[in-house]
């Protein structure tokens, strides 16, 4: 989610061309650099740091092949990096919109358990014998 202020800077040369370089804060606090091709007005690439296992990391995303789908001009290559070495590319062959997916693909699988966290407070002078807990964890999936 976008959260303003933006803070627009002269354009500059990167990634084969002029671009605006748009700093944007997001509601947590986070900033990311949004990098908007002069001549085209796409987004060519964005850049900020993100938490990863590894620590807090640089991440560098660039959009290429935009193509229109549905009347969306959107990137069909993705090209990220993380920190100085970790590269990948994903790259889209088809892109559908507003396609009908049935409620029953984000359903849990039969075999999956479900189940909670125990809180209790841990007793360190103590050894415990025996000891087990089941975890649910629910992951939100954001698009921006």
């Amino acid at each position: 989610q976008w959260f303003f202020p933006v803070v627009s800077n002269p354009p500059e040369t990167r990634f084969g061309g002029e671009a605006f370089r748009l700093r944007v804060r997001l509601k947590s606090g986070d900033v990311r650099t949004l990098y908007i091709d002069v001549q085209s007005h796409r987004q060519v690439a964005e850049e900020g740091e993100r938490e990863t296992p590894r620590g807090r990391l640089l991440i560098e995303t660039r959009f290429s092949d935009h193509r229109v789908v549905e009347g969306l001009l959107l990137p069909f290559v993705l090209d990220i990096t993380a920190g100085t070495q970790e590269r990948q590319r994903v790259t889209f062959e088809t892109v559908e919109l507003n396609v009908p997916i049935d409620d029953a693909r984000f359903s849990p699988p039969a075999s999956a358990r479900v189940g909670t966290l125990s809180s209790k407070p841990m007793n360190t002078t103590q050894p415990s014998s025996t000891s087990a807990a089941s975890l649910s964890i629910t992951v939100p999936v954001h698009w921006c």
